[in-house]
């Protein structure tokens, strides 16, 4: 594997001050030719280049985990929330605790679980709306880039 190493191997002059200049040099047989064309094309008109939207896909996927990660640690607080009142349970009926006592854990379980799936039920649906969203995107760039061609 070579490493990289910048180095000058070209003595250019610009053709409109006729004064040398510190540039890089593309070379048309190099694959980087015309990515570097459109990167110079996108800045002159205006537009993000493809670095600059890999960098908000990056910013946009980085958002979403985020918000996926704390989605997340709700639902752990939630399940643990549930494993106490089990436990909870569980204790009553082995102390052998009246059914009132009983019912009114187990309404609390029931509660919860039922609060806790709807939360994940609502959670599946932002993440695929979410996902669904940025591969609209995605594809109406696609779509855009193919109709300027």
């Amino acid at each position: 594997m070579t490493t990289f190493q910048r180095e000058r191997r070209y003595a250019v002059t610009k053709l409109k001050t006729g004064k040398p200049v510190t540039c890089v040099v593309v070379e048309a047989d190099w694959p980087e030719y015309e990515i570097v064309w459109g990167l110079i094309k996108d800045r002159v008109e205006g537009r993000k280049n493809v670095i600059e939207k890999l960098e908000n896909y990056r910013d946009d996927a980085l958002e979403l985990i985020q918000k996926l990660m704390q989605e997340r640690d709700k639902l752990k607080r939630e399940r643990d929330k549930l494993k106490r009142a089990l436990i909870s349970a569980r204790n009553a009926f082995e102390l052998g605790m009246d059914s009132n006592a009983l019912t009114t854990i187990g309404e609390v379980l029931s509660a919860n679980q039922e609060s806790a799936e709807q939360y994940k039920r609502e959670i599946e649906a932002r993440v695929l709306e979410e996902a669904g969203n940025f591969l609209i995107h995605k594809y109406a760039e696609k779509m855009a880039k193919k109709s300027n061609r």
